[in-house]
């Protein structure tokens, strides 16, 4: 986050490469030299969580991103008021749709 508000995406990416692509590549040698090891197996393992966490928040956002632009194209071309979507915003939420 803080090198975002620095530099953009730049600045945000630039950490997470730095952070991501030695433990990946160093995880795939391990694994590839020494297949049934237990240290390659289990940083393997713990390193999943690492992969899959930026995965899955970037797939919350976009979908919260793709409801309000369902909301403002709503908006925009039918004469349906913005609280009615807003409600069956937050019904969809409360239902865990969403």
């Amino acid at each position: 986050m803080l090198g975002f508000n620095v530099s953009d995406l730049l600045g945000a990416a630039a950490p997470m490469v730095g952070i991501l692509l030695p433990s990946t590549h160093g995880g795939h040698t391990l694994g590839s030299q020494q297949p049934r090891a237990r240290g390659p197996r289990a940083f393997t393992v713990g390193i999943a969580s690492q992969r899959s966490g930026p995965m899955i928040a970037t797939g919350w956002l976009l979908a919260a991103l793709a409801m309000i632009v369902a909301t403002v194209m709503l908006t925009i071309r039918t004469k349906i008021g913005i609280v009615w979507m807003v409600l069956a915003s937050g019904v969809l939420g409360a239902l865990g749709v969403v």
